[in-house]
């Protein structure tokens, strides 16, 4: 379940609900009792791979009923059930929202002030809001969209009037730009974009909702973000405009992604329940009308449950407010029913299938509200206590903050240590040896901000504060009782920096990359870098003390030699798993991770013969929300996308005997029975009979009934139809020895008649058929092809299931002609026979007339000794033209021949099938649901089925291979679904075995490589690799630095793990660049590009335009024979501008170029990390918790990780 609505839908004054179900792509209703209890009544499918995301009630037709709309965010559409108000539903239509817009929400109300609901979309995909206008009958106009500022992913979106001008506005979640839109309307359906704001970098908008959070009658945008841990609020000024962001932060860790409002207390101020994925709970916030909250309070749904959805509703009519969650694991709905104190009854699930002493005082105003504040530490409980002054003497215990494990806090003061207005806390620890300051929201609600060390066995035991310095800043006096010293901290606007620790990865490791992740889900980041010498990866557990104590390696394969590496949950098993790059292998392989910090298990994906990968980056290169592999090779000069994707996989085989020495050759499908059940016929070439079974609907079979086609017949091909128009389905097999084509006419009970011959010419061979009314008489006529006379040959149908021999044409000498197949390929009604000439290496398109003769129009080249073996037809570039799919047996190749609207063709393009694969049978159908079309094949030579998945625009992924068996020579193809499940699987008949084998098909997530993008010039050696939008089409790119040619290359996505195009820059003359990343360096919401030259000893800027090009290079200067290696970006003095890290190989030592936010820099600090250390690789993050960057490097001189840490503010 992804979302859900509450209404009374049957009018039984009791409240329903109705859950969109993403993954069955069903909505279910569930019915209330009086109880407040519901059950399971009626399910709705909305269509396969639909996947409903949002739904909501309203009476869209004035009829007095409710109706329930519906966001299908796979089908790009909107769908509406009209209500009857008895408990039924029905399907009216639905409303596309624009390809790949996936729509992820949608609201209803009156827009324009005409009594009719109307609709208003978040397009996800699209990054636009769409507004429907209602007609009052349940129908809706067509969308009108309204576009955010670039790739915003629109999450959710509000309704209400922001302006105090009576029309209604709009508010949009921007979950990728991390800001909100505000859309102001004119009161005709109608709106403008009126202001962006931000809701902090990389807090990732989930949810957004409006509402009077302070009395002052404006309405108020809450904000839940996802990735930033917090709650934020817009306060609105009733003009359009709002306030700063105000933040309400939870613990550390949390994943926050829905929130309602109402009042839990009955105290007529707002509260707020917020849903958090990642501790499984519910937390409640109590508002004092004034815009603030108390501290929440946590109810659990359940371990792992993933809860993601919220509503509020009196579902007992209790005139109290009740709370609804719905969790994915398992899928249920958790209702509390709610007290009216604010306190609420234990959890009712519904499922929907499968003595401490204080050590120190402080007393200040924390909550503004003029009464005098405490605030206690617990030396044994490590943490700190807030009683609030009720401004009678007496006072509330409302908070308890961690200081830390066995932190034993002695000492707190109280002061505004940032100038922000709100009253700090600040504790010493004296076990921990540190003093921690929390941050003051102004409500009596804290967050722990900051920590500096007071030094080993130093006991901080008291502090004062004042300004020691006169620069306004406010400093810190700490007596450090062990020591006997006075620490004092100077309050700081700039940022410094110290080296820590250095830790050895072993003898001759050479480290290379460097990766931070938290693998044993202990809270504490853990390091991991690739090992090149050692041919593994090594994992420094981190602990709480901010070191690394344990390392743990993990092979990656006998002389690996790996060069890139890459942290992310590949599988969906909430672990976290490694990709790294084998340059020496050739290969990508992921370890697949288990919750302690070891792995479970690994897979090798290969990159190429020579391939030499040399970086990796992890992204959605197809836009379908699942986590993607881009590899540059260096070796085979190509970039390589590994997309995650539904392989469309086949189980086993399930055999069915042919008889002893029958050798199949050819197999067809068709109802033979008229019993809607699909069933099968086989032409057994040594056994000179035909076998037909029946087909029971389960994906089982009868018996195979055998008929005779005659002795020494050798049947080759096979054709159904209905010939004599009865309306069963006829069988036409054509004989290659007996030089004839026989008919058996079917009895429509799965029998046929005792076969009509048609005797076509002497020595002639034929081998295959086809069927079409050529001479527009309305009677079925056959073109069969003889083989051993290179000819094709017409034989009239009469109407009655008997044919005469009419004309023939030749193919021209030495052709063998194979194959056949009939369409009308220039559009003009009448149909056009392709041939697949064997000897010759072609294809021969006779075109044909209204008088039902032919003529050659075209050949096409198929490859001196390709031996084409069979062909298929249809649009595989989905540009509404013919295509040809040929298996060319002997080139061990499929071909394909793309049409144009002028009737020609294009040159043929090749995919492998493998050496002395043979490819002998083909067909096409879409075996995994991604509305492109794949390509099966019977590789005779190597005895397995082959597949080529459609990527896009006529493109296919590497061919998968299925086992047929053991000298089992598959000879024939064709492809239906079975058994009803709506997979198509695939029936081969295996020549060598004696037996037919039927492929089961089934959903199977897995890595597959989408079709290289060649880097053309021979010299080009590319040495890293990094992803971004570049030209805000929603379609991440990559960018390439080319050490060799010193450039870098812009390689643009198409949106399917593949690449279109490229552009490139000069890095100049010598430069070498050898890492690049992407970040938005002068905050204007466009990437821009960082490169390290190694050659000339400089970082280089390229500054994006927004559309996929970039300015000349600027240039910042690492020093002489510095050799900058590798290159980070992160924002070291908190000033919120990004500044630049770099790995300094040559002078070994680690450079930092503070950014002044409007893409250039001034000062630059340096940290040296040893005499020939040789610093390799950078990465960043926060490894001791204290909320400031920290910079991890590989020295591949020494041998170990350096890290550059305790950096400190004001």
């Amino acid at each position: 379940p992804r979302s859900f609505a509450c209404a009374d839908l049957n009018e039984d004054h009791l409240l329903d609900i109705v859950v969109a179900n993403n993954y069955a792509n069903q909505v279910a209703i569930l019915f209330g009792y009086n109880n407040g209890s519901f059950i399971l009544t009626k399910v709705y499918s909305t269509g396969y791979n639909s996947g409903p995301w949002s739904v909501t009630i309203s009476d869209i037709n004035n009829d007095q009923r409710l109706d329930i709309i519906v966001a299908n965010s796979q089908s790009d559409s909107i769908a509406v059930l009209i209500g009857y108000g008895n408990e039924n539903f029905s399907w009216t239509r639905s409303y596309s929202t624009g390809s790949d817009s996936e729509p992820y929400f949608v609201d209803v109300n009156d827009l324009n002030k005409d009594g009719l609901i109307d609709i208003v979309i978040s397009n996800y995909g699209g990054s636009n809001v769409g507004v429907m206008m209602g007609c009052g009958n349940g129908t809706f106009t067509d969308q009108k969209t309204y576009s955010t500022r670039g790739k915003s992913q629109i999450r959710c979106n509000a309704v209400g009037d922001f302006n105090d001008d009576t029309y209604l506005d709009i508010v949009t979640a921007n979950f990728e730009s991390d800001s909100i839109d505000i859309f102001l309307g004119f009161g005709d359906g109608s709106f403008t974009h009126s202001a962006t704001y931000s809701t902090g970098a990389y807090s990732g908008p989930h949810f957004v909702d409006v509402g009077d959070l302070n009395n002052d009658k404006h309405l108020d945008i809450v904000v839940v973000n996802n990735a930033g841990n917090n709650i934020v609020v817009f306060f609105g000024y009733g003009n359009g405009s709002f306030s700063n962001q105000t933040i309400y932060s939870t613990e550390n860790d949390t994943l926050l992604v829905a929130a309602a409002f109402g009042d839990f207390n009955n105290d007529t101020q707002l509260d707020m329940v917020i849903v958090d994925a990642q501790l499984n709970s519910i937390e409640i916030f109590f508002g004092y009308g004034n815009g603030t909250f108390s501290p929440y309070t946590t109810y659990s749904i359940g371990n792992n449950s993933l809860p993601h959805g919220v509503s509020i509703k009196d579902l007992n009519n209790d005139d109290n407010l009740d709370i609804v969650v719905i969790a994915a694991y398992p899928p249920n709905l958790s209702i509390f029913l709610g007290y009216g104190n604010g306190t609420f009854f234990n959890q009712t699930a519904y499922s929907f299938s499968n003595g401490l002493a204080p050590s120190s005082l402080s007393i200040g105003n924390l909550n503004n509200d003029d009464y005098v504040d405490l605030v206690t530490t617990t030396l044994l409980g490590d943490d700190i206590r807030i009683f609030l002054g009720l401004g009678n003497g007496t006072f509330e215990n409302v908070a308890i903050y961690s200081t830390g494990s066995v932190s034993r806090p002695t000492s707190c003061g109280i002061l505004d240590w940032n100038k922000d207005g709100f009253q700090d806390i600040v504790v010493g620890n004296c076990r921990a040896n540190n003093i921690i300051l929390f941050k003051g929201y102004g409500n009596g609600t804290f967050s722990l901000e900051k920590t500096y060390v007071t030094g080993n066995a130093s006991c901080p035991s008291s502090m004062a504060f004042g300004l020691f310095n006169d620069d306004s800043l406010v400093d810190i006096a700490v007596v450090d009782f062990n020591s006997s010293t006075v620490s004092v901290f100077l309050g700081r606007a700039y940022m410094s920096g110290e080296r820590d620790m250095t830790y050895s990865t072993g003898s001759s490791s050479h480290p290379r990359a460097v990766a931070l992740a938290d693998f044993n889900k202990d809270h504490h980041l853990d390091i991991t870098m690739m090992n090149n010498g050692l041919g593994n990866i090594g994992i420094l557990l981190g602990d709480s003390n901010a070191s690394f104590p344990l390392q743990r390696t993990f092979l990656t394969g006998v002389l690996s030699s790996p060069t890139a590496i890459a942290v992310d949950d590949l599988d969906n098993d909430y672990k976290l798993d490694v990709v790294i790059a084998n340059s020496a292998e050739g290969n990508l392989r992921i370890l697949y991770g288990y919750e302690n910090g070891s792995f479970l298990s690994s897979k090798a994906y290969t990159t190429g013969i020579g391939s030499s990968p040399q970086s990796l980056a992890i992204g959605d290169f197809n836009n379908d929300e699942k986590v993607d592999i881009a590899v540059v090779n260096s070796g085979t000069n190509n970039v390589l996308t590994f997309v995650k994707y539904d392989l469309g996989a086949f189980r086993d085989p399930v055999f069915f005997f042919t008889g002893k020495g029958s050798s199949p050759n050819a197999i067809s499908i068709n109802d033979f029975n008229n019993d809607h059940q699909l069933d099968f016929i086989v032409v057994n070439k040594d056994s000179n009979s035909i076998s037909v079974r029946l087909g029971l609907g389960n994906g089982t079979f009868s018996n195979q009934t055998i008929y005779s086609t005659g002795t020494k017949s050798s049947p080759w091909g096979v054709s159904t139809a209905d010939v004599n128009h009865d309306k069963n389905v006829d069988i036409i097999v054509s004989n290659i020895w007996a030089n004839n084509i026989v008919v058996f006419l079917g009895h429509g009970d799965g029998s046929f008649s005792n076969q009509i011959s048609c005797f076509v010419d002497y020595d002639s061979g034929p081998t295959d058929t086809a069927v079409g009314d050529f001479d527009k008489d309305e009677h079925l006529d056959i073109v069969v092809v003889l083989q051993l006379i290179h000819k094709i040959a017409i034989l009239h149908g009469y109407g009655n299931g008997s044919f005469a021999y009419k004309r023939n044409y030749s193919t021209s000498g030495d052709s063998y002609p194979m194959a056949v197949a009939t369409v009308d390929f220039n559009k003009d009604g009448i149909l056009d026979i392709l041939v697949a000439n064997y000897g010759k290496g072609n294809l021969c398109i006779f075109q044909g007339h209204t008088d039902g003769t032919f003529a050659i129009a075209t050949s096409l080249s198929t490859g001196m000794n390709s031996g084409p073996r069979s062909v298929f037809v249809a649009d595989l570039n989905k540009d509404s033209i013919l295509d040809i799919a040929v298996a060319n047996s002997a080139a061990g190749s499929v071909g394909i021949f793309f049409g144009d609207s002028d009737g020609t063709f294009s040159d043929q393009m090749p995919l492998s099938t493998g050496k002395d694969s043979a490819p002998y049978g083909i067909s096409i159908g879409d075996f995994n649901h991604d509305s492109q079309l794949d390509i099966a094949v019977a590789n005779y030579g190597s005895n397995t089925l082959g597949v080529f998945l459609g990527c896009n625009n006529g493109t296919f992924f590497n061919q998968l291979t299925y086992p047929t068996g053991d000298s089992s020579k598959p000879l024939a193809i064709a492809v239906t679904d079975f058994n009803s499940d709506h997979r198509l699987d695939i029936v081969v008949a295996n020549s060598g075995t004696d037996n037919v084998g039927l492929f089961f098909g089934y959903v199977q997530e897995d890595f597959i490589s989408a079709p290289s993008y060649p880097i053309e010039r021979s010299s080009s050696q590319p040495t890293s690799l990094a992803v971004g939008d570049f030209d805000n089409d929603t379609r991440l790119d990559v960018v390439i630095a080319d050490n060799s040619t010193n450039t870098i290359r812009i390689l643009f996505g198409s949106g399917y793990g593949s690449f279109t195009h490229e552009i490139s820059y000069s890095t100049d003359t010598d430069s070498h660049p050898c890492s690049v990343v992407v970040s938005d360096i002068n905050n204007d919401a466009l990437l821009d590009i960082i490169v390290a030259n190694s050659g000339t000893n400089n970082v280089g800027l390229f500054l994006g335009n927004g559309n996929g090009t970039f300015q000349n290079q600027r240039t910042y200067f690492t020093g002489i024979h510095s050799r900058p290696n590798s290159v980070a970006v992160l924002d070291f003095n908190n000033d919120t501008y990004l500044d630049i890290a770099v790995a300094n190989y040559g002078s070994s030592n680690i450079q930092i170029f503070l950014g002044n936010g409007n893409g250039s820099f001034s000062d630059d600090l340096i940290f040296n990390t040893g005499y020939r250390s040789y610093p390799y690789s950078l990465t960043v993050g926060d490894v001791n918790n204290d909320n400031l960057t920290d910079i991890i490097a590989t020295n591949d001189g020494y041998g170990n990780v350096d890290i550059v840490m305790k950096t400190c503010s004001n």
